[in-house]
């Protein structure tokens, strides 16, 4: 019995630090398809729209709270240097420049 428990005391701090690591990759792991989920529904309102999209017909599309929507937005407009434009419903339209290529010869 007393050899029971010298071994759980032995292994509790490493199991400990594997539960919390397998906890924190697991958690990594959801951050990392939460974005790249919001990256193709970005992409997706994109299209469809010619490059506007405001922050609630993102968070609909996206089913995100819309302070998640802004955030991302927010971001992907300093990454492609969108402007920025106020609708009369209070909401903030962005547009994103998009550049049609020319056709193949």
């Amino acid at each position: 019995m007393w050899l029971l428990g010298w071994l759980l005391h032995q292994l509790l701090p490493w199991l400990v630090l594997l539960g919390i690591t397998g906890i924190g990759l697991w958690l990594w792991q959801r951050h990392q398809k939460q974005q790249q989920y919001l990256h193709t529904v970005f992409y997706d309102c994109l299209q469809a729209s010619q490059g506007q999209v405001s922050a609630l017909e993102f968070a609909m599309a996206a089913h995100v709270t819309g302070q998640q929507a802004r955030t991302f937005l927010d971001a992907r407009a300093r990454d492609f240097w969108a402007d920025f434009e106020p609708t009369d419903q209070g909401d903030v339209l962005y547009r994103f420049p998009l550049r049609s290529t020319p056709p193949m010869r």
